[in-house]
């Protein structure tokens, strides 16, 4: 689970983070702070954090806490939102955003854990279809969405999420059909991309961005394919009505942190 610390105050905000992160360690979870809900937008915008749980202060710099929530559900409509805040007079409108809860700060470390449990149980009920990976005595669930690309190299799969890297006996060709339904394309003959992971697209180069900061090469075969790939996967995000200019609805692709380069 990813899990968002936004709090105005830098003292608080340490003080939070660091018991997320206690929290939080022995299952995994990743947790990010951000001091404004300007940063954490331009976070969500350019799909750098797939966030799971948004632990958010009403009092922020430069935009509200209610606006940034409003704006964050428009990017992910299955993020959950808690107020931790030291204001109590403000829980009426609070509910305007459907937060999972209102917490006065400083919040009881017991009280955070139930929190995160709580919102550790949604998420997984969110996660969507997951890829089955058969080991030797094991098998491990990764959701499709998560992963960044996979990669064969002599009929292993290397399965590369921001989290973690799976390895497992496979043949590409045995899951291409399924991770195209999920938006996968093949970046050459061994290796298949999640378009929605894509920041950067570099048609000289031939290479993707991803933003983990990682790059995939792409063939000179498959540039120009996969260019027009991103560019309905982009529209399609556009039309959904979640990265519009609200001067005069035009696309935004700044927003989306998204760049392709024909030169």
């Amino acid at each position: 689970m990813w899990i968002a610390v936004c709090n105005g105050d830098p003292v608080y905000r340490g003080k939070l983070t660091r018991q997320v992160q206690s929290i939080a360690k022995p299952y995994g979870d990743k947790v990010t702070a951000y001091a404004s809900g300007v940063e954490l937008l331009r976070s969500m915008y350019s799909s750098k954090i797939p966030h799971d749980l948004l632990l958010l202060d009403i009092e922020l710099p430069a935009i509200s806490g209610f606006e940034t929530a409003l704006e964050a559900r428009q990017v992910n409509p299955d993020l959950q939102i808690v107020i931790v805040t030291a204001h109590d007079d403000q829980a009426f409108d609070a509910y305007k955003i459907r937060p999972s809860n209102y917490l006065l700060s400083p919040v009881p470390i017991k009280t955070l854990q139930e929190e995160l449990n709580r919102a550790r149980r949604i998420a997984w009920m969110n996660v969507g279809e997951m890829l089955c990976i058969n080991l030797r005595s094991s098998v491990e669930f990764v959701p499709y969405k998560d992963i960044l690309f996979i990669e064969c190299r002599n009929n292993t799969l290397f399965v590369c999420t921001a989290a973690a890297n799976h390895e497992y006996t496979e043949q590409l060709s045995h899951i291409s059909k399924k991770l195209v339904e999920h938006g996968f394309t093949c970046a050459h003959r061994s290796l298949m991309v999640n378009l929605h992971h894509v920041t950067r697209i570099d048609k000289k180069r031939r290479e993707a961005t991803l933003f983990t900061g990682q790059t995939v090469v792409i063939s000179e075969r498959r540039i120009s394919p996969i260019i027009e790939e991103y560019t309905k996967l982009y529209q399609t995000r556009y039309r959904s009505g979640a990265f519009t200019d609200e001067r005069n609805g035009a696309p935004t692709p700044h927003k989306l942190g998204v760049s392709i380069i024909l030169e």
